[in-house]
């Protein structure tokens, strides 16, 4: 009887070892939780995956920088839609803050001023879209001897930084400045977008020749298109694909 139930032990006992084997070599194995790709879809160009939001600077009350009946969030909203224009021409997608002449103050009415309500809502909006990017467009102030555009980028921020570049580098065919014209800055609306944002000064409207430039429909088209160029080269970049969840 010993023998038998010693028998019977070690045959169980090498039942389960067996069973513990077959089940550890052959039981699929669960997977981690794996991170969405963060890559280019290869079936998809870039322009057709990515969103870019495109802010024209002010409107409505606040007409930005101006000299006398010229302002700048005409002008702003002028080449907003014209590089909206050139980029659906290439099958990119864009979006615009604003199509026409307002504000859009009322998206964050507890912010401490009409600037930052203003400011906060044009985030909101590009970002509820899942926007990837932000471009905003603006006309600079200051001594009628500066000229040229500049861009703005997130500080501490290397796509921002590379997104900037491309732009800028798009611009110099159109007008240059003659200071530093890429520069690392903490406005507002570049501090806090959570996505990579520029800001770009097309030109100084206190400055004679520029102001008259900026006025006419073929120096907005020039702007318009090295911008959305600008855009573009970023984006056919491979190392420079932005992450999407």
């Amino acid at each position: 009887m010993k023998n038998f139930i010693g028998k019977y032990y070690v045959s169980l006992t090498i039942t389960c070892i067996i069973i513990i084997f077959v089940g550890v070599t052959f039981w699929p194995k669960r997977s981690e939780p794996q991170q969405p790709s963060k890559q280019l879809p290869p079936e998809k160009a870039p322009l057709e995956y990515y969103l870019v939001a495109i802010d024209p600077g002010h409107g409505g009350r606040d007409g930005g920088s101006g000299y006398d009946a010229v302002k700048e969030k005409d002008i702003n909203l002028a080449i907003a839609k014209k590089i909206k224009t050139i980029y659906q021409s290439w099958k990119g997608q864009i979006m615009l803050t604003r199509e026409g002449d307002y504000r859009v103050t009322e998206l964050y009415p507890n912010e401490r001023t009409k600037q930052r309500r203003d400011l906060s809502g044009r985030i909101k909006i590009a970002q509820e879209e899942n926007a990837d990017l932000l471009v905003s467009i603006h006309v600079n102030a200051a001594s009628s001897a500066l000229k040229g555009p500049m861009v703005f980028y997130q500080k501490d921020n290397e796509i921002s930084k590379e997104l900037g570049r491309s732009i800028l580098e798009q611009l110099h065919h159109v007008e240059r400045h003659q200071q530093q014209d890429l520069i690392g800055a903490d406005y507002f609306i570049l501090r806090q977008a959570d996505i990579p944002t520029v800001l770009v000064e097309v030109g100084f409207i206190t400055h004679p020749e520029e102001r008259g430039k900026l006025q006419t429909e073929e120096y907005q088209e020039q702007l318009a298109r090295a911008i959305a160029e600008g855009v573009k080269g970023f984006f056919l970049t491979k190392e420079r694909h932005l992450p999407r969840t």
